[in-house]
Order: structure tokens, then sequence, then C-alpha cells
């Protein structure tokens, strides 16, 4: 994958975890969502997770339907893209976490794991 293709994954990923992240405070549903963008709510979940991109009139009509601005669907965006390694979570959660005895020092936390901390991080994060 090139850099561009890194870039805009990660752009992508972000903007899913912002939307996941709004749409959670603002009570609604995956659900609720694609009823009201007229997809499906397996379309929201992709969206959410990174997997499909959102088109610029799909994110308008996000953010309308969420109550927020495009740009707070991009915040935090810069800090992310500096990250050398592009990664969905910058902090290193598995140094934080509590490991049991029986696990190896050096186990890793699957990605999808990380990917679900990262978002209720985020969503939790009242210095926004």
């Amino acid at each position: 994958m090139t850099e561009r293709n890194t870039k805009a994954a990660a752009i992508d990923r972000h903007v899913g975890i912002r939307l996941r992240t709004l749409r959670i405070m603002a009570g609604l549903t995956q659900r609720e969502v694609a009823h009201m963008l007229g997809c499906t709510d397996r379309q929201i979940d992709g969206y959410e997770h990174g997997a499909k991109r959102l088109s610029a009139g799909r994110l308008l009509e996000v953010a309308r339907i969420l109550g927020v601005t495009i740009e707070d669907l991009f915040q935090g965006i810069d800090a992310e893209l500096q990250s050398p390694a592009l990664h969905p979570c910058p902090v290193e959660l598995p140094a934080m976490l509590p490991v049991s005895s029986d696990a190896p020092a050096s186990a890793p936390v699957p990605m999808p794991h990380l990917h679900t901390l990262h978002t209720l991080t985020r969503a939790l994060d009242t210095t926004h």
C-alpha cells in the first residue's frame, strides 16, 4: 500500500471512529442513522470501521443528522496523521492494560480490540 493510500485509510478509520463516537453521544443507533440516510445499518457499520468511504455529500448528511459540523468528524486528524505508523490507536494500550499472570508478557492485544478500546477512549475523553 502506498503512503497516499495508507493516509487515506487512516483518515477513513479516523472519520469512522468520530462518526461512531458522535452517533453514540447523540443517542442514536446505527439503524436509526441508516434509516435517516436511506441506507442499511451494515453500511453505517462499514463507515464506522473505515471499511467504506463516505462521499462528500454523505459526509454532509451525516454531520447534519448528528447535529455536528464536518470539522467535528475530522477533529484530531492532524495529530493522528503525524503518527509514523498511521496506527488507528496512537497509545500503547498493551502496556496500560492489566495482564493476567498466565499471559506472556508480550501478548499482543488483537487489532479489533485495540480499535474498540480506542473508540471507547475517544468517546469518554472529555478534553475535546
